[in-house]
């Protein structure tokens, strides 16, 4: 986990080049929410701030991880669902499905996320894999999937040339490890 910075926050602009390549990444980051923090921070670019209260469309995937923590996520576009989110839990926003998320006052959170889009994943929706079920995954704490996120987020930071396309790998990476974990994990020891 970051451990100079409560927040590491990172927004990519794509080529037609990057697109091309079928999964780009817009966004990545970390943050560490306080105890009785205002949530999201004021410092949340204007694309991607929202009133919890409200919530918000949006118009690509991403994939939030809690590691630390407790809070709520609502979602449905008619039937709104609300999930108790704890340490350990995944959850999977989708392109057009309104949702709001936010820490409890009382424990705040530690929160990695990505997000993305492309043909690729709209082809893995659209052959019925994370649909028709509920978007929160339990996978629990796993230091391969925070050390992806590390990773993606020190990949942005430096945007060398074919970034998109390592982060993109990192993106597939996260959703089979998720989906892995969640699937099995009446099986499995945690690690």
């Amino acid at each position: 986990m970051p451990s100079s910075t409560s927040r590491n926050i990172n927004y990519m602009v794509t080529s037609e080049e990057d697109d091309l390549w079928g999964l780009t990444v817009t966004t990545v980051g970390y943050q560490r929410i306080e105890e009785n923090e205002v949530y999201p921070p004021a410092s949340h670019p204007s694309g991607y701030y929202f009133n919890p209260e409200k919530g918000r469309v949006l118009n690509e995937y991403q994939l939030l991880y809690i590691t630390n923590g407790n809070g709520v996520f609502t979602y449905g576009t008619t039937n709104r669902q609300t999930s108790y989110i704890t340490e350990g839990k995944m959850f999977f926003l989708m392109p057009g499905v309104w949702h709001s998320y936010k820490p409890l006052g009382k424990s705040g959170w530690n929160e990695y996320w990505i997000g993305f889009k492309g043909k690729i994943i709209d082809n893995i929706v659209e052959e019925g894999f994370f649909i028709n079920r509920p978007p929160v995954f339990t996978i629990g704490l796993n230091e391969r999937i925070v050390d992806l996120y590390l990773k993606a987020i020190e990949i942005a930071s430096e945007e060398r040339a074919a970034y998109q396309q390592a982060l993109s790998g990192i993106v597939m990476h996260i959703l089979g490890l998720m989906y892995y974990r969640d699937t099995t994990r009446d099986f499995q020891d945690e690690e």
